[in-house]
């Protein structure tokens, strides 16, 4: 059983650089006070070896084929018995040397919180880093209002929740509402969490995502035809304007690396390609 406060659960497939600069991250973290929990699908490009080779890295961790993401997530839930888990996928990052130990004062801070949730950094195609400021977590409905491994669960509280894989993009969108809909209290954080990379899976296919949120909606919020409808043409103009209008979405959505400098929350140092 673990003694640490905090789990922190990677999955990978096939990306070892990426897997190498998460554990650099990680690595480089103030407080190391955390578990580290790697669940890899059976990669053929070095990193099952990495793992073999450095069993002291991570405190659990597996290769070997699955059936998807979600499924290795769910791998990772059962593999730990640390009470907060953060998700960080392999080649995310977190955002700055100090994110654990502020995470873990949080936590201490607000005991009674089951999710909280702060902003997250996002590297674009072009390379350049910025700030994507988190929405209300009430206005969840329009999707989610922040990058998945910017939020800690609370596990036991929720009730040990799993990922439903019959969502093969929009699992953790479902998650993530029936954990709020379980926790005692939600806390926003004010301070970035991770730096996340570009094409990710709900940006590789968007089409499939938008359909899982609309069942989502329909199964745990109870929404019809009218309100799923609505959302989803909304959804669909903000992705034609960010497509089309990538300047004016930016401007719009994201704080620019230049500008994090106003923010006292965040060291702009810190948000170099990690």
């Amino acid at each position: 059983m673990s003694t640490r406060p905090l789990a922190i659960i990677t999955v990978i497939r096939n990306d070892f650089a990426g897997f190498l600069a998460t554990r650099t991250s990680l690595r480089s973290q103030s407080r190391q006070d955390f578990d580290w929990i790697v669940v890899d699908g059976g990669s053929t490009d070095g990193t099952a070896e990495w793992l073999a080779d450095h069993t002291v890295e991570a405190t659990w961790w597996r290769s070997g084929p699955d059936r998807g993401p979600y499924h290795a997530m769910n791998l990772g839930l059962t593999a730990t018995t640390a009470p907060v888990v953060l998700f960080l996928n392999a080649g995310d990052c977190l955002a700055g040397p100090q994110v654990v130990e502020r995470l873990l004062a949080a936590l201490e801070t607000h005991h009674e919180a089951d999710v909280l949730y702060g902003d997250a950094l996002e590297r674009l195609a072009d390379g350049q880093v910025v700030l994507k400021p988190a929405r209300d977590h009430k206005a969840v409905a329009f999707g989610m209002f922040t990058h998945h491994p910017a939020i800690l669960y609370r596990i036991p509280q929720l009730g040990s929740p799993r990922y439903e894989e019959r969502f093969t993009v929009g699992a953790d969108y479902a998650f993530t509402l029936r954990a709020l809909a379980a926790a005692r209290s939600v806390v926003r954080l004010q301070d970035p969490v991770c730096l996340v990379e570009p094409a990710g899976l709900s940006a590789r296919d968007a089409a499939t995502g938008r359909r899982d949120q609309a069942r989502i909606r329909y199964e745990i919020l109870g929404y019809g035809r009218l309100r799923n409808g609505t959302i989803a043409a909304l959804q669909r103009v903000s992705m034609a304007v960010r497509r089309r209008f990538p300047e004016t979405y930016k401007r719009l959505r994201f704080i620019s690396r230049e500008r994090i400098c106003l923010f006292e929350m965040y060291d702009p140092r810190n948000a170099t390609k990690c």
